[in-house]
C-alpha cells in the first residue's frame, strides 16, 4: 500500500498527538467540562476545513466513504466502518425523524495516543476527534446536524453511534409568505 501524496506520516502525527494528550490532560484539570467544549469546537473547525474540497452528498454511507477517502488523502488512516446489528435491515436506523448509524473505530490514532500517554478515553482528546468527525460530515452533508457518541470505549476498538438530524428548513431558506418591507420614501 502506497503512502498518500500529502500529509504527515502517521508516526510523526502520532508523536504530535502525544503532546496533545499532555496538553488535554492539563486543560481538563484546570477547566473541567469547558475543555471538552473547547476541544469539540476546535475539532469541528478543523473538520470543516479538512473536507472543503470534498463533494457534498445526502447519502450517509456515501458521505462516510468520502470522509474516509479525504482523510486518507491527508495521510490519516482512521479505520472506521458502519456496523449492522443482526436485527437491522440496513446500516441506517430511522427513528424519531433522525438517522442512526453504528460505527466501529478499529485502529484509532487517538486511542493509541491515549494508551501510550496513559490518558483516559471519553475525555477532551476523544471529544476533539468527535468534533473533527462531526464538522467534516456536516460539511459533506450540509442538510444535517451530526453527533457522534461513544457507546463503548475499549483497548481494541470503540463502538459509537452517529446521529444525523435534519436541519430545520427555516435555517436554510427564508420562510415562505414573508414579504420584505418596501421603502416608500421616494
Amino acid at each position: 500500500m502506497s503512502m498518500p501524496k500529502t500529509g504527515l506520516p502517521r508516526k510523526k502525527l502520532q508523536k504530535g498527538m502525544i503532546f496533545m494528550g499532555a496538553l488535554a490532560e492539563g486543560t481538563e484539570k484546570l477547566q473541567k467540562q469547558a475543555s471538552k467544549a473547547v476541544g469539540f469546537m476546535a475539532g469541528k473547525k478543523v473538520g470543516v476545513h479538512s473536507v472543503s474540497a470534498v463533494q457534498q452528498v445526502d447519502d450517509p454511507i456515501e458521505a462516510l466513504n468520502l470522509l474516509s477517502r479525504a482523510l486518507l488523502d491527508m495521510g490519516i488512516d482512521w479505520n472506521f466502518k458502519p456496523f449492522k446489528h443482526v436485527h437491522m435491515d440496513s446500516f441506517i436506523e430511522h427513528k424519531d425523524g433522525k438517522q442512526y448509524i453504528y460505527l466501529v473505530f478499529k485502529d484509532c490514532m487517538i486511542r493509541n495516543v491515549l494508551f501510550h500517554y496513559g490518558h483516559a478515553q471519553k475525555e477532551s482528546l476523544c471529544i476533539m476527534s468527535h468534533g473533527i468527525f462531526s464538522g467534516a460530515l456536516e460539511a459533506i452533508m450540509p442538510g444535517y446536524n451530526v453527533e457522534l457518541e461513544i457507546e463503548h470505549a475499549g483497548p481494541n476498538s470503540c463502538y459509537k453511534v452517529l446521529t444525523l438530524a435534519p436541519r430545520l428548513a427555516s435555517r436554510l431558506a427564508p420562510r415562505q409568505g414573508v414579504v420584505e418591507k418596501q421603502d416608500d420614501s421616494s
